[in-house]
């Protein structure tokens, strides 16, 4: 049944999708949703980016962690401090 399903929306150019809301699926064209997906693109003030920023923010990423990794051994090889400032030994 479900090859049958399958190659039925395959002839027919459909697609299986889950509805705007609920839990429901529908039936659709391939080609209305399309035009209903760019639509809510454009309506939404959604804009195609010239490069894939990915790359970029792989790169910050490495190095904020990092600095925090470097950061955080510097914080916990400092030796603890007294009320009066002076140093304990631990």
């Amino acid at each position: 049944m479900v090859k049958e399903l399958n190659k039925k929306l395959a002839t027919e150019n459909a697609i299986i999708t889950q509805a705007d809301e609920g839990k429901t699926i529908v039936i659709i064209y391939s080609k209305e949703y399309s035009e209903k997906v760019q639509s809510f693109l454009t309506a939404n003030n959604f804009n195609t980016l010239a490069k894939d920023p990915t790359e970029k923010f792989k790169k910050t990423d490495t190095q904020n962690v990092a600095r925090n990794q470097s950061n955080s051994r510097q914080t916990s090889n400092k030796i603890p401090e007294t009320k009066e400032g002076r140093t304990t030994e631990t």
